[in-house]
């Protein structure tokens, strides 16, 4: 979460605080604000729930689905695609195999509909669980392993212009190592070192050079 903020995703502030050496992970509200001294909670609505999917096939969904809803739904729709097509390749690049439609939100709010913060984002990679995606990717799960055509198809699945994917791909792939090194120091100042975040790092990095390395062959 904290090298999602740092690479420019819209996620809520979180920390780690201990009581008694017992770590709890701590998350700012943002489906709440104050209005007239008062307190408001905003409506949320994951993915499964605007798709009417049932919470047990939230593994159910497909991208091209989502980026559709998306268009319908949302009051900034071009904003907010772009904002999803970033939050899919963070997801691969940290390896978080667990972005399922619920894992996806939007506020509702006077009237307007948009993309909620992010939330859930971990690197399920580095655990012994599946490293296959939650959804396809230009009919592919394994983000290691796509290639340029993998990312067109995809485009072309998705509506949009392969030349804006493979941009905002690279770009990320780039920022995402400096980034991970930043970010890492900042949470070893404030948590102290910790051998999961150096794994993840690796995960970012050998991801991250893969993809630059297929796209400039």
């Amino acid at each position: 979460m904290m090298l999602a903020k740092k690479m420019g995703l819209n996620v809520p502030e979180v920390k780690i605080f201990k009581i008694d050496n017992f770590p709890l992970y701590i998350i700012n509200r943002y489906d709440r604000k104050e209005e007239e001294n008062q307190i408001v909670r905003l409506v949320q609505e994951d993915f499964c729930q605007a798709m009417n999917v049932d919470p047990q096939l939230k593994y159910k969904p497909i991208l091209q689905s989502c980026f559709q809803l998306i268009k319908n739904e949302s009051s900034f729709p071009i904003i907010d695609n772009r904002k999803f097509l970033r939050l899919i390749i963070f997801n691969g690049l940290i390896g978080n195999c667990d972005g399922h439609a619920k894992n996806i939100s939007f506020i509702h709010d006077q009237g307007e509909t948009f993309l909620a913060p992010f939330y859930d984002l971990l690197s399920t990679y580095v655990y012994p669980l599946s490293k296959r995606m939650a959804m396809r990717i230009g009919g592919k799960r394994h983000f290691h392993f796509l290639l340029p055509e993998h990312f067109e198809k995809f485009a072309k699945d998705v509506g949009i212009k392969y030349g804006i994917v493979k941009e905002t791909l690279l770009d990320m792939a780039n920022k995402s190592i400096e980034a991970s090194k930043e970010t890492t120091k900042n949470f070893n100042d404030l948590y102290g070192q910790s051998s999961i975040v150096d794994q993840i790092n690796i995960v970012i990095k050998s991801g991250a050079q893969k993809k630059m390395a297929d796209f400039s062959s």
